[in-house]
């Protein structure tokens, strides 16, 4: 028998967090940090680098929380990631609180590039988000 959190359970506390609470999001290498659930924002290490690059504050208005295949959801609207100054391989983001907890790793769809990695130095913006997240 499993037990844990129902789905009504898990939407309710999303709802709870991301419609009262902003967040940051961040893109990085995974492959160069390998973030675990121990690790914290301090511990990303891989962003770019360049001085246009700026992580981007999610406002609670900017989620929706809903049911995805039984489970609960968030859809983070999408998000501009000025690139073009920077040099990085990456293909991952997360999202943090105001009090630097690492809330979610995520990884980025890479299957229209031609390695496992997205090269910052060949794009000048990245847009992430509109995609469910999903918490099972």
């Amino acid at each position: 028998m499993s037990f844990g959190l129902n789905n009504d359970g898990e939407v309710a506390l999303l709802e709870s967090y991301f419609n009262n609470e902003s967040s940051v999001m961040g893109v990085y290498s995974n492959s160069e940090d390998a973030i675990s659930d121990a690790d914290s924002v301090a511990d990303v290490n891989s962003e770019p680098s360049g001085s246009l690059y700026a992580r981007q504050t999610v406002d609670s208005s900017e989620v929706t929380v809903t049911h995805s295949n039984g489970s609960g959801s968030i859809d983070v609207a999408p998000q501009t990631f000025n690139v073009s100054d920077s040099v990085q391989k990456i293909d991952a983001a997360f999202l943090y609180n105001s009090s630097d907890g690492l809330l979610l790793r995520l990884g980025i769809d890479t299957t229209s590039y031609p390695n496992d990695y997205i090269d910052t130095a060949e794009l000048d913006n990245l847009r992430l988000g509109g995609d469910a997240l999903t918490l099972e």
